[in-house]
């Protein structure tokens, strides 16, 4: 028994020793695959940094020339040169006043007829126009909210709102004075401090306002209210 016991435990140690010098020989494997793993990843991610280094920006630039030169002028689309000119102008109103009256006039390069109504007590009082024949005379217009008209959709809505002025019988009606003929009819809120503080209305004898234009507007109003967010912020003196 004392022989087997001895040969037993010979035999263990020996398995444990092989064990622990092939777990070692592992271990020094798998050191030795990270540490490749590492460089290897640290070389991709230096690759991967000078990747600018191998964009040729002159091929894009042609490619996108040539790109814009194929597809020509795009119908309908908007003039961007004449908002930005737009824009800025809006930008040099150093008061409300002000810079309604740019934004009408400069809606009016987009639009066919524009007008500002200043919304007070649940109705939009006419304040300023352009484009009409008799710009005067939208100082004696007053449209209630609650009518069937685009204003009251636009206030309510908050949003713009664009169709034939059919789709709202009492638009027609609201603004007979103003003359012409109308067909397509646009109104843009104006929001300031979370309220509609005004909406800007605009028509055309066309069916209905091309998306562009009405798109143009809306940036140009948009604008204006961040405009006049500024001035009444700004302290006396200072709103340049």
């Amino acid at each position: 028994m004392a022989l087997e016991d001895d040969l037993k435990a010979r035999a263990s140690a020996l398995i444990s020793q092989q064990m622990a010098n092939w777990v070692v020989e592992i271990q020094r494997s798998i050191q030795g695959h990270q540490a490749s793993l590492v460089r290897a990843l640290d070389e991709l991610g230096e690759d991967v940094a000078r990747y600018d280094e191998r964009i040729d920006e002159e091929q894009i630039g042609a490619a996108m020339r040539e790109a814009v030169q194929q597809a020509g002028p795009v119908a309908g689309g908007t003039d961007y040169a004449s908002l930005k000119s737009s824009i800025a102008s809006i930008e040099r109103g150093t008061n409300l006043s002000e810079v309604l009256t740019h934004l009408v006039n400069e809606a009016t390069h987009h639009v066919e007829r524009a007008a500002m109504f200043i919304v007070k007590s649940q109705s939009a009082v006419g304040w300023y126009a352009s484009g009409v024949e008799n710009p005067e005379v939208i100082k004696t217009i007053t449209v209630p909210l609650s009518g069937d008209t685009v204003f009251r959709l636009a206030a309510n809505s908050r949003q713009t709102e664009r169709g034939h002025i059919s789709h709202t019988p009492g638009t027609a009606e609201a603004l007979g004075r103003l003359g012409g003929a109308p067909q397509g009819i646009l109104a843009v809120p104006l929001i300031l401090r979370d309220k509609v503080a005004a909406l800007l209305y605009s028509d055309s004898s066309a069916d209905e306002n091309p998306q562009a234009d009405a798109d143009a507007a809306e940036i140009l109003v948009a604008f204006a209210a961040k405009v006049i967010d500024v001035l009444s912020a700004a302290p006396r003196g200072q709103a340049g």
